[in-house]
Order: C-alpha cells, then sequence, then structure tokens
C-alpha cells in the first residue's frame, strides 16, 4: 500500500485557490504550519480526500471566470474601446463550505469520530477534525492508530479573481472583448514568489463577443431598452515548481543502500488548468449617467489539478523480502494525483454602471441555478459612447 500526503500541503500556495497570488489561497490544505504531517494512508484516500477540497475550487472557479463580461448590453460603437479592472468574485454555498467525511467512502484505514465526522472544506471559516488513520506497516485489525488533524479552512467563502479587459466595437454593431490575468505575485508559507520567478507561470486568456441583434429585426432597435446576445471563453494555465527533498538526509531509499539524489526532485509540480466558456442574452436601459444592464446565461466550465513529479515520503519498510525491511527509509513517489472536474449552471444578474465621462464604474450581482453567486466590480477607461 502506498503511502501519501498531506506534506505537500505546506508547499502549495496559500488557497490553491488560484487567484494565484491574489487569493489562490494553497489550498486549505496549507493553512497551519502544523499540517505538515504524513498520512499514511492507501492513494485511494488521499484522492477522496483531495477530491473534496478541490471540487468547491473548480466550481468557484469557473464561475468568476464567466463573469464580468460585459457592463452593457450594448456593443461599442466601430473602433471605440475601453479597457476595465475588475475582480469578479465568486460566493460559495453552505452546502459546499464542509466536507462530510462519512460520504467520501474512505477505506478502514482512517478512523473517523462518529460525533465529529463534518470537517473544514477550502471555503470554510472552520476548523479541520481530527482523525485517526493506521500508519504504513500497521495492521488495521489490530495495531494501534496515530492521530492528524485535517486541514483548516481558508477562512472565507469568496473567491477573488482580477481581471484586466480590452473592448472594441466591430462593424455591424458587434463587439470585441478580450481579457488576461495581470501578473500577481503570490504569498506561500516559504515567502512570496514574484510573477517573474521561474518557479511560477501562470498564463490567462480569454475573448468574447457581443453582437446588437435588434438591428436585424424591423422597429426593434427602436426600443429604450437594448438586447444583445454575447458569449466567452477563457482559458488558464498556472504552474508552481517546488522542491520537497527527504526531512532526513541521511536515509537510503526502500528497498537499496543509496541516499537520493536531490536532483530527481527539480521535477515536482503544482498544476491547475481551467476553460470557462458562456452564451448568454443581455438587455440593459441606459440614463444620462446610469445604465441599468442584466442578463440570463449558460455557464459551463472545466477544471483539473495535478501534482507533478517525484516526491520523497519517509516511511518504515513492511516488506519481509527487502533488505532495508524494518528501517526507516525513503519512499519516491511519482505523479500522485490529478482530478477533473466539469461544472456548468445557469445563472441571473444584474448590475448598474456609471459614466463620468471617459470613465466608468460598475457592478452586478449574478445567482446560479448550482446556488453558486457572484459579485464583479470595477472601473473603465476609454472611448466610448454606449
Amino acid at each position: 500500500m502506498k503511502t501519501y500526503i498531506t506534506f505537500f500541503i505546506k508547499k502549495i500556495p496559500k488557497y490553491i485557490t488560484l487567484c494565484l497570488g491574489l487569493c489562490i489561497s494553497t489550498s486549505s490544505f496549507a493553512q497551519s504550519d502544523d499540517v505538515v504531517k504524513i498520512i499514511n494512508t492507501s492513494q485511494s484516500d488521499f484522492n477522496k480526500l483531495m477530491d473534496a477540497y478541490f471540487t468547491p475550487f473548480s466550481k468557484a472557479f469557473g464561475t468568476s471566470l464567466n463573469n464580468g463580461w460585459y457592463n452593457t448590453a450594448e456593443p461599442l460603437r466601430r473602433w471605440k474601446f475601453d479597457i476595465r479592472i475588475l475582480a469578479s468574485a465568486s460566493l460559495t454555498p453552505l452546502k459546499d463550505q464542509t466536507i462530510d467525511l462519512n460520504s467520501l467512502g474512505l477505506s478502514d484505514r482512517i478512523v473517523l469520530d462518529p460525533n465529529n465526522t463534518t470537517t473544514a472544506g477550502i471555503f470554510s471559516s472552520n476548523k479541520g477534525v481530527p482523525i485517526q488513520y493506521f500508519p504504513e506497516g500497521v495492521n488495521a485489525s489490530s495495531g494501534s492508530t496515530a492521530s492528524l488533524n485535517l486541514p483548516d479552512g481558508a477562512g472565507a467563502a469568496i473567491l477573488p479573481l482580477p481581471l484586466i479587459q480590452l473592448n472594441m466595437g466591430l462593424p455591424k454593431g458587434t463587439e470585441l472583448s478580450i481579457r488576461f490575468l495581470p501578473a500577481i505575485p503570490i504569498e506561500t508559507n516559504e515567502g512570496t514568489i514574484e510573477s517573474d520567478d521561474n518557479r511560477f507561470r501562470a498564463g490567462m486568456w480569454g475573448v468574447g463577443i457581443k453582437h446588437d441583434f435588434q438591428q436585424w429585426i424591423p422597429g426593434f432597435n427602436l426600443w429604450p431598452i437594448k438586447f444583445a446576445v454575447a458569449m466567452g471563453y477563457t482559458r488558464t494555465k498556472i504552474n508552481l515548481n517546488s522542491t520537497l527533498t527527504p526531512t532526513n538526509a541521511n536515509l537510503v531509499i526502500e528497498g537499496t543502500s543509496t541516499t537520493p539524489d536531490l536532483s530527481v526532485y527539480n521535477d515536482q509540480d503544482l498544476e491547475l488548468k481551467a476553460n470557462s466558456f458562456y452564451f448568454g442574452l443581455l438587455f440593459s436601459r441606459k440614463f444620462p449617467l446610469l445604465t441599468f444592464y442584466g442578463g440570463a446565461r449558460v455557464e459551463s466550465s472545466n477544471s483539473s489539478f495535478a501534482i507533478k513529479g517525484t516526491y520523497p515520503v519517509t516511511v518504515e519498510d513492511t516488506d519481509t523480502n527487502s533488505s532495508t525491511f524494518g528501517q526507516q527509509v525513503v519512499r519516491e513517489i511519482t505523479d500522485p494525483f490529478n482530478i477533473n472536474r466539469s461544472f456548468g449552471q445557469v445563472s441571473f444578474n444584474l448590475g448598474m454602471r456609471l459614466k463620468l465621462g471617459i470613465f466608468s464604474l460598475f457592478v452586478d450581482y449574478s445567482q446560479g441555478t448550482q446556488q453558486y453567486q457572484n459579485i464583479t466590480a470595477g472601473f473603465g477607461f476609454g472611448i466610448f459612447d454606449n
């Protein structure tokens, strides 16, 4: 039975919430210093626990990516433009802020307190609960258990995502939008990693289209309420390199008499990938300074998180045929975790924009059918008359 960990935990940035630096808070796994412990359980249990933490994050992140695309239904007139700096913040529903450990199907190597089976999820403000587990090599039917506190929540149910978006009017009542994630340093337990550090690579881009279909329906474009259709696609990939080495440099590799070659661990990489798409029907009503807007959208997203590379874990060798039987040794595990999650919902939003010359301020609220909400706020500047 392989040995799996939470010892990545301390090394993953402070939300894996990937606002990466803005808030991609390393998963809630990395909240406290005493969480650097090894969970001597099966790969299956490790994957189930990681899945329970990652899934709400994937939903919130996809929701943030699909918001903030528009602040009016009217497309910019031809060759007019504006630049917007905004924050799209998703709110996680109560049902996804905690984890019911009984529902995960953990093996009998994990022993739960029947009176304390709900632990903090990544977006919870609660503490993680203690669990008992059978370490590697200990018989689950007759051995003794060890204790471990599961990670605390990140402290808030919100995932903010900063974005910069350029919008330009095209012919035929069409507007093109291009967005990207600004370069932001991330905070880890080991300090700040700047965006130009080769350990950290972040790439995000998105493209959207908005079109005035009223122009094609006689008389419809005379209405004071404007309508449009819009769609947008965003793609994200973020990598964070680490170099976790054995806690005891004198230990040998399991089944050998040699100590580890530390260069082997240079391939360690945390990778987060996501793509999102929305299609919506928009409306807006313009007044001298204010524009009220809203829409109905179909949203979808797909996110994946992988822990790649080779990692050293200290274990007791229980293989009676091994030359290191009974000793504390280093076991090397490769690519221990990879998960993909899809999410979709229909959402409805309402917002308001204040226009002051070449500047604008806007804020809107979105509610989805899967109970994921979003608040977007920002400001823009440019040459626009919509």
